[in-house]
């Protein structure tokens, strides 16, 4: 073997030595990342009001309790209404309206059999539970746009 060769030998395990030592440094390092971000956002799911301090909410004056309300499109068609009430139940679901100051949207929920129904403390509940003027939690796909937007539920929760 030539001089050369040996040297471009010698280059190359120390190119593969340097690669490795920088994989196994890196590795546990994104990994570390990667749980502490699933730990954070797991946190933040289950405790949205954790930085809300009781005695901030105390302060407020007391006033009629109101709903609150959220409306969610996602890109793909993703849903979630949060404070809908119930304004008519049909045959394949119901409709319901999120009413603000100024304006309102009313929306179409479909159901089927494999739309679960829960109630504000996750037991299990049917669509019969479900009663004109309720308070609910809907998230499902979009199906249908427009003046009479439907929603195909995939979760209904009281």
């Amino acid at each position: 073997m030539t001089q050369n060769n040996k040297v471009g030998v010698r280059k190359n395990i120390n190119v593969w030595r340097v690669s490795k030592i920088m994989m196994v440094s890196i590795v546990p390092i994104f990994l570390l990342g990667l749980f502490w971000y699933q730990a954070y956002a797991q946190s933040s799911v289950r405790h949205p009001d954790a930085y809300v301090k009781e005695s901030a909410v105390s302060d407020i004056p007391s006033q009629k309790k109101t709903t609150m309300f959220e409306i969610h499109i996602a890109s793909n068609g993703a849903m979630f209404l949060q404070g809908a009430r119930v304004i008519s139940i049909t045959s394949d679901g119901m409709h319901v309206i999120t009413e603000w100051d100024s304006g309102d949207f009313t929306w179409g929920v479909q159901t089927n059999f494999f739309t679960k129904f829960t109630t504000s403390k996750g037991e299990k509940m049917t669509s019969e539970s479900i009663h004109v003027g309720d308070v609910l939690t809907v998230s499902g796909k979009l199906i249908k746009g427009g003046s009479s937007p439907i929603i195909a539920a995939d979760f209904v929760r009281e």
